[in-house]
């Protein structure tokens, strides 16, 4: 008897041991930030590019993102996200950022979601072109002649 339970104690610490180690990542990168909150530009646009992929250089960067991150723990799984910047890049780079994605119409898209961005002051006029990311939940609103990208992504 006194060997059963040995056996089963040094079974759970081992089992206890390996799934408590880490994934490889020591950073955690969840957040609930207002690109209002950071002062310093360069900071601004090097926070954002933690969340977002950027195939180019952001001139500049208004955002709020949301991430969990889930990456942690004893079972750790896929984070989860709600991202909404507007990011303002050269014209010429535009299609960097679009490659790949599916051109849509604009009645797919909710754009309440840059709603409380601090973007009043930025100057883009006409009428945005709106891509989807195949099989993901990210929508561009893309003001080419201003270098403007109103980016949603959100996980399910």
């Amino acid at each position: 008897m006194k060997k059963h339970i040995f056996f089963i104690l040094i079974f759970t610490l081992v089992l206890g041991t390996s799934c408590s180690k880490s994934t490889g990542s020591t950073t955690n990168m969840t957040t609930d930030t207002w690109s209002t909150a950071i002062t310093n530009h360069d900071e601004k646009i090097n926070f954002m590019k933690k969340y977002i992929g950027c195939p180019t250089d952001v001139l500049d960067a208004e955002y709020h993102i949301v991430y969990h991150d889930n990456s942690g723990g004893r079972v750790p799984g896929p984070s989860d996200w709600t991202i909404a910047a507007a990011i303002k890049i050269n014209p010429g780079d535009m299609a960097r950022w679009t490659g790949g994605m599916d051109e849509i119409s604009s009645d797919q898209v909710d754009t309440a979601w840059w709603d409380g961005l601090n973007i009043s002051a930025w100057a883009f006029s006409g009428a945005g072109i709106y891509y989807k990311q195949p099989n993901e939940n990210s929508f561009l609103a893309v003001y080419q002649e201003d270098g403007v990208i109103l980016k949603y992504a959100y996980t399910v």
